[in-house]
């Protein structure tokens, strides 16, 4: 069986995160970066609530997709995020 996939985009000023399965996807989220937080503290809160998200929907393990993205800052922040909310890679 295929585990869902987490796909995320980010750029500058937000970072936005779809939930895939079988090329369908389930449900995304967007999150603009604002106020006197770093973007990769930010990107950590909203990978908690997007983790929330997740388990709310009984999805427990994921593949994580960063695209074209390095696996630092802000994509990090977001992975560690999803892992404290109990998000399973």
């Amino acid at each position: 069986m295929e585990r869902n996939k987490v796909v995320i985009y980010k750029s500058n000023t937000s970072i936005e995160a779809q939930v895939k399965k079988d090329r369908k996807t389930l449900f995304g989220k967007k999150f603009i970066f604002s106020g006197s937080l770093k973007p990769a503290e930010q990107a950590k809160e909203f990978g908690k609530e997007f983790g929330k998200l997740l388990s709310e929907a009984k999805i427990k393990q994921i593949s994580y997709v960063r695209g074209n993205s390095r696996y630092h800052g802000k994509v990090k922040a977001f992975a560690d995020g999803l892992r404290e909310a109990g998000i399973e890679f």
